[in-house]
């Protein structure tokens, strides 16, 4: 039985207000977060969810992590090597880096929060460090406004 062109519109119609009237009615709770919340900045440039669950928001003035609740903010004062923070990353070792774009890396160890900073005079690329990856080889690339740096076993390898 072949339909003709109203029918099939009307089907089509059906169909599309059916799935789009779901979707609507299932809208996800949003809550806007600002400085008066606990951000460091209003402008955030990265947001990253480790495996403990925190998130972590980097802003133009230092990072926080946010636990559901409450945020707990980290700046240069606390051992950040900038303020402009680009990326956050856990390592599969447990350690946190933290990009800038004014100061280079920043490592904080797990456990201990043992700090080691990554510059231009360990061997970085360039000090402004817009993102962070680590390979399937557990090795850290760092994008920055130079090109690509590599860390692996203690030394960089640039890519321009």
């Amino acid at each position: 039985m072949r339909l003709r062109l109203p029918e099939r519109i009307l089907i089509f119609a059906i169909l599309f207000w059916s799935v789009t009237g779901i979707s609507l009615s299932q809208a996800l709770p949003l809550r806007h977060y600002t400085v008066n919340e606990g951000l460091p900045a209003s402008r955030v440039q990265c947001i990253y969810q480790d495996a403990q669950g925190f998130i972590w928001f980097g802003t133009v003035n230092g990072v926080c992590r946010f636990d559901g609740r409450e945020f707990k903010k980290f700046g240069v004062e606390d051992g950040l090597a900038g303020r402009d923070v680009t990326s956050v990353l856990k390592d599969r070792d447990g350690n946190t880096w933290f990009s800038t774009l004014d100061g280079g890396v920043t490592r904080v160890g797990p456990g201990d929060g043992e700090i080691k900073y990554f510059t231009t005079r360990d061997g970085l690329l360039s000090n402004r460090v817009i993102v962070l990856a680590e390979d399937a080889g557990g090795r850290m690339w760092f994008g920055t406004k130079d090109g690509a740096s590599v860390l692996d076993s203690g030394r960089f390898t640039h890519y321009t």
